[in-house]
C-alpha cells in the first residue's frame, strides 16, 4: 500500500545543432526504482516521491567548426568530429501522483531527473550528463 518497486528500460535519441556546434547520439538506461506513496491507500489521488539507481550508456558524435589562419584573418576550416562512448552508474529522482481510476487501474504521471557524475569517458563529451523527463505510467492490479 505504500511502496512501488519498478524497473525501467528507456531510450532517448537526441540531435542538437547550433550551427558551429552539433551533437547527435543515443542514451539507453536501465533502472530499478523505489517509490513511496503518501496518503491513505483508499485515497483516489496519492502524491508520490522516490529514487532509483541504474546504468546508462551514451554514444554519439560531437561536431564543431574550426578556424584556420587566412590572408585576412581566421576563416572557417574543416569540421572536427569527436565520437563519445560513456557507460556509467546513474541515479533517478522522481515525484508525481497516483490517480486511481478503478479499484484495479491507476494512472501515474511523474516528473523526474536522471544523471551521472564522472564516467569512463573515451572522448569528446564532458560529464555530468543529466536529463529531465516526464512520463505517465498505467498501473494494473492483478485479480
Amino acid at each position: 500500500d505504500r511502496v512501488l518497486l519498478t524497473g525501467d528500460l528507456d531510450w532517448l535519441r537526441h540531435t542538437r545543432d547550433s550551427g558551429y556546434l552539433a551533437s547527435e547520439g543515443d542514451l539507453v538506461g536501465a533502472f530499478v526504482r523505489g517509490t513511496w506513496l503518501f496518503g491513505r491507500a483508499t485515497s483516489r489521488v496519492r502524491p508520490l516521491a522516490g529514487a532509483g539507481i541504474g546504468v546508462v550508456r551514451s554514444s554519439g558524435e560531437l561536431r564543431y567548426a574550426t578556424l584556420v589562419p587566412g590572408p585576412r584573418g581566421p576563416v572557417p576550416g574543416p569540421t572536427s568530429v569527436s565520437p563519445w562512448r560513456i557507460t556509467a552508474a546513474a541515479f533517478d529522482l522522481h515525484a508525481g501522483a497516483r490517480v486511481r481510476v478503478t479499484p484495479r487501474l491507476a494512472v501515474r504521471p511523474e516528473v523526474g531527473w536522471r544523471g551521472i557524475g564522472q564516467s569512463g569517458l573515451t572522448s569528446g563529451l564532458e560529464t555530468p550528463l543529466t536529463h529531465l523527463r516526464t512520463m505517465v505510467s498505467l498501473d494494473v492490479g492483478l485479480p
